[in-house]
């Protein structure tokens, strides 16, 4: 079965596929973020002093740093998802790889321009989006270091907006609250993206 045969049906398992997907992500977050690396036996032979700090602080930071690297990842898979079944299922002349910029921007023009979905997205929604791909970009691209970071004021400006972001001497570090919070944020940008799709397409 193809997706312009029971649009509905697509687009709804689509829907609950990725919800789905984000709520399992943030479980194992939880799990792995409350583990006490203090209370690990370790060899004495291989002991390292420097193990302590290590645990404080870079242990959680490059769990959380991975979690949000992987959230916008499947965000990411999932627009243009939502854009290719749409261009299967209303037979578009455009794809939305044809377009230009940078995925959320062909995004936003596909959903508005070329399918004419009403989604309800406010202008301060896609910029928190745009903002959260800022972190993740410092921290692929930068190390998560702000300084000669091209997006260090977006980075800033969301920081002052959403709890969990400090910077410490340059070093951006995230808590585990504030990755929860983008899992919520990137998982109702979703949601309001298929509930016009599904309104277009009822059962």
């Amino acid at each position: 079965m193809k997706a312009i045969d029971d649009p509905n049906l697509f687009l709804f398992g689509s829907s609950c596929d990725f919800g789905m997907l984000i709520d399992d992500w943030k479980i194992i977050l939880k799990k792995i973020d409350s583990i006490d690396l203090t209370e690990i036996e370790l060899d004495e032979k291989s002991y390292n002093k420097d193990f302590d700090d290590y645990v404080e602080t870079d242990f959680h930071q490059i769990n959380r740093k991975g979690y949000l690297v992987t959230l916008m990842i499947l965000f990411e898979d999932e627009i243009k998802r939502i854009c290719d079944l749409l261009y299967d299922i209303e037979s578009l002349k455009l794809k939305q790889s044809e377009l230009k910029g940078n995925n959320l921007e062909r995004f936003r023009i596909y959903i508005t321009r070329v399918a004419n979905l009403d989604t309800g997205i406010n202008e301060n929604e896609f910029e928190t989006i745009h903002a959260i791909t800022e972190v993740r970009n410092c921290i692929v691209h930068s190390n998560s270091l702000l300084q000669q970071f091209k997006g260090a004021n977006s980075i800033i400006k969301l920081s002052k907006t959403l709890d969990g972001i400090s910077i410490n001497d340059d070093l951006l570090e995230i808590t585990l609250e504030f990755c929860l919070k983008c899992a919520d944020i990137i998982s109702t940008f979703i949601d309001k993206v298929y509930d016009a799709a599904l309104k277009r397409y009822p059962e």
